[in-house]
């Protein structure tokens, strides 16, 4: 996993002497930032990572870089207390924090946490004038960080803010920062013990960050407090990994909150394979370079990343417990020896989110298992004002879509219209299976088996309308890859108001089985009573909205 020649070989070759960063060809995420796709950036971010890099390496010349890379970064903080962006970095050297679309506060915690490792593990490898100027910047992220002050369920953020501003408060001597930092990780604590799990509930990425962050807290911090509640946290995260492991197919059994992509990356397997010691399924990450010394997984918890400890696994969570049984968001996760098949009792469908999904085996690669997703679309883009509301038993799900209120366009939190007016030339959902052999079959006017490999899964659709028009079905097939895709609206640009007198819903049903396992229609009992609508099917029932709603 730890490369770090190799990290500086690569960092080098794209090194700007002049601006003292590296370069990347930008990717433009679709938030935060208006530069476009292909071009040229400098990212604060990676600046930081390179000069941590750079002093590991530790010779005369990669030192003195280091200097360099590091007094360019430390010019580009807000250092005025008077401004909301006081003690954050822009992401890019090309776009100042005034041309961002919104800045990102984050970056006050990912950067601030990058240079409370050069103080602690490199302090002296810098010159006393960059040590007190570092430790200065170290202090206003930690500002920024207590200004903002997030709650407990941004995961990620509210505890990687509590490592930086305990390494801030004992680097600076700040008793009030290290009060704060210890009511903030408890606090946490409180609250996903009390739920029952991470509100960014079983993410592919940020439950790693969550572990890296409490081994982060016990490489930086030496408060007893801290250390005592970040261990208790670092084996909390390991248990949650082990629970919605996939042994199989090295994945992390649907739903997901937060994931950047279908699978799970090598980086985040590479950590899994060396803090148990097993030879994990999946690909290898690229060889990265991290500050952060890693931790084993506890011992009891290793046996269940080798293997299942039954035939059939049920995993079932409060992952956001909110006044009612109906508004928390539950998880529900059904694992065998070849599948993983998971829901969330209610949640968004932006393109971060998985909250009805399915792996399966591939026969013909053990590294790169069969997907099954199920999104919702915009123009041809995941649109976060579309979700799902669901039931899962076993290997069969009930489910419908529902639109929210006050959700985003293609991020959650961003760009909603004021007047809650959206434009559009088409509205849709899918289903969508990748794998070998992908195939889509119609075995009746609304029933169809997705195949690939040695599973299907079967998907039957209840006639709906919207906007007073049937919703149609058609399907698309490419080599590898198969879609059932449900149209609610196409044609002329239309403008629909997301309020509380919209009527959506589009009630389906899955079901896993067994590649060529009889599939029978089964039919939908529907009644709307008020603003909701209660669906039933072959022995399941979900309560749902039937008229837009407020994503919980």
């Amino acid at each position: 996993m730890l490369n770090l020649n190799e990290y500086l070989k690569v960092c080098a070759e794209s090194y700007d002497p002049q601006l003292c960063m590296v370069g990347v060809v930008h990717r433009n995420p679709g938030y935060h930032t208006r530069i476009p796709d292909g071009a040229i950036v400098h990212p604060t971010r990676d600046a930081a990572d390179y000069v941590l890099a750079l002093l590991a390496e530790g010779s005369a010349a990669n030192v003195e870089r280091a200097h360099a890379v590091l007094d360019r970064l430390l010019t580009l903080q807000e250092t005025d207390s008077y401004r909301p962006t006081f003690g954050i970095w822009s992401w890019y050297y090309e776009e100042p924090l005034d041309r961002m679309s919104p800045p990102d506060w984050n970056w006050a915690d990912f950067i601030g946490a990058r240079l409370a490792h050069m103080l602690r593990d490199y302090g002296d490898r810098l010159t006393p004038e960059l040590a007190a100027r570092t430790g200065r910047a170290l202090e206003f992220a930690a500002w920024s960080i207590f200004r903002r002050n997030v709650q407990p369920d941004y995961t990620n953020i509210a505890i990687m803010g509590a490592a930086v501003t305990a390494a801030a408060a004992e680097f600076r001597e700040i008793p009030f920062l290290l009060d704060y930092a210890r009511r903030r990780l408890r606090a946490f604590l409180t609250h996903t013990l009390n739920t029952g799990g991470l509100n960014e509930y079983n993410s592919p990425t940020y439950t790693f960050v969550a572990l890296e962050e409490a081994e982060r807290m016990l490489q930086l911090v030496t408060d007893p407090e801290i250390r005592r509640d970040a261990e208790k946290l670092r084996r909390f995260v390991w248990g949650e990994l082990a629970a919605f492991f996939h042994p199989a197919t090295g994945q992390l059994c649907p739903p997901n909150s937060r994931t950047y992509a279908d699978t799970l990356s090598g980086e985040s397997l590479d950590v899994l394979r060396q803090g148990t010691g097993l030879a994990l399924p999946g690909p290898v990450g690229r060889p990265v370079f991290s500050p952060i010394r890693k931790l084993p997984c506890p011992a009891e918890l290793i046996p269940r990343f080798a293997a299942l400890p039954t035939p059939e696994v049920t995993v079932e969570r409060v992952f956001i417990r909110k006044e009612t049984e109906r508004a928390s968001t539950r998880g529900y996760a059904f694992l065998t020896p070849e599948t993983a098949f998971g829901s969330a009792s209610h949640d968004s469908l932006w393109v971060q989110r998985r909250p009805l999904s399915a792996y399966w085996v591939n026969p013909e690669d053990p590294d790169l298992p069969c997907v099954f997703n199920t999104d919702g679309w915009k123009d041809g883009r995941e649109f976060a004002s579309l979700g799902l509301e669901s039931v899962q038993c076993g290997n069969r799900v009930l489910s419908h879509l529902v639109a929210y209120t006050n959700r985003g366009d293609y991020h959650l939190h961003f760009n909603h219209p004021g007047d809650d007016i959206w434009h559009f030339r088409e509205l849709a959902m899918s289903w969508e299976l990748t794998g070998p052999g992908a195939a889509i079959e119609a075995l009746g006017d609304r029933l169809y088996r997705l195949r690939a490999g040695n599973w299907q899964m079967a998907v039957e659709v209840a006639p709906a309308e919207f906007l007073g028009r049937p919703v149609t079905l058609e399907t698309v097939s490419e080599p590898g890859r198969v879609v059932l895709k449900a149209v609610l609206y196409r044609g002329p640009e239309t403008a629909v108001r997301f309020d509380e007198r919209l009527a959506l819903s589009l009630p389906f049903a899955l079901e896993l089985a067994p590649a060529g396992s009889p599939v029978v229609s089964k039919p939908f009992e529907i009644s709307v009573s008020g603003q909701d609508e209660r669906i039933s099917r072959d022995g399941l029932t979900l309560m749902g909205s039937h008229y837009a709603t407020i994503c919980e």
